[in-house]
């Protein structure tokens, strides 16, 4: 086998390897070029981004992204998708978001619209507002999932930069309710160690610190930890994948 076709080969597992090793740790023998070959085809591959904007480099197992996105929806899909590549141990998104063609008062039209679209909103009082791109919601909720919907609706329309969440829930769950599913999670989580991870919930936000094995944990477990009834946001900042050698 030649040398072209070797490293067509090593690319390719490190695109299929996932399925076959369940994240279970990471790549000692996959070297950066091979992952960012590998980013590179599945930012084409994915029919929800548009790749030709984008640029990515790998360095020490971190990959950085850079260049342009319509939306932060496609931000959030671009960086999802390289923490799920097997061998990446830290992302650097760079990405910007493209500024709107027109104007901030249609910016705040289609984000209306997006809250508007939502089931879970339909009878929120939410108010929006726009500022050179940057969207500011306020208003009372009965629910802190009904905030977060409200954040991911403004993130799906175009020209939104970045999005201020000032929603507040009228009815708050207690830190110490919250904390007992917290542990619960944790405890029966197969991607966690709980050994290796420390846990606070204060008004609201769970954050944690420690070590885990593979990247890709890191947003699972957060995305996990949001679900939970009362958790305002979870910071997951304090998490490291554990030390690994890249070739």
């Amino acid at each position: 086998m030649n040398n072209t076709m070797t490293t067509m080969v090593r690319i390719l597992l490190v695109i299929s390897v996932i399925g076959v090793m369940g994240f279970k740790g990471q790549s000692s023998t996959i070297s950066d070029l091979e992952i960012q070959a590998a980013l590179t085809q599945r930012l084409a591959m994915d029919g929800r981004i548009n790749p030709k904007a984008i640029q990515v480099k790998v360095e020490n197992g971190t990959a950085t992204l850079s260049g342009t996105v319509e939306t932060l929806t496609e931000k959030a899909l671009a960086e999802n998708l390289v923490v799920s590549t097997y061998g990446v141990k830290a992302v650097n998104n760079q990405l910007i978001v493209k500024p709107a063609p027109t104007k901030d008062f249609a910016v705040e039209q289609a984000v209306k619209e997006a809250i508007k679209a939502t089931p879970a909103l339909q009878k929120s009082d939410i108010q929006v507002s726009v500022n050179d791109g940057i969207v500011t919601l306020k208003g009372p909720v009965e629910k802190q999932s009904q905030s977060l919907a409200a954040e991911f609706a403004a993130k799906t329309a175009p020209g939104v930069v970045r999005v201020v969440n000032l929603i507040k829930v009228t009815h708050p769950r207690p830190d110490r309710e919250i904390e007992k599913d917290v542990v619960f999670y944790l405890q029966s989580s197969s991607i966690v160690n709980l050994d290796d991870v420390d846990y606070v919930v204060k008004d609201g936000v769970v954050t944690l610190k420690g070590s885990i094995d593979n990247l890709s944990h890191k947003y699972a477990i957060a995305n996990d930890l949001e679900k939970i009834h009362g958790v305002k946001t979870v910071d997951v900042s304090g998490l490291s994948v554990k030390d690994a050698k890249h070739a």
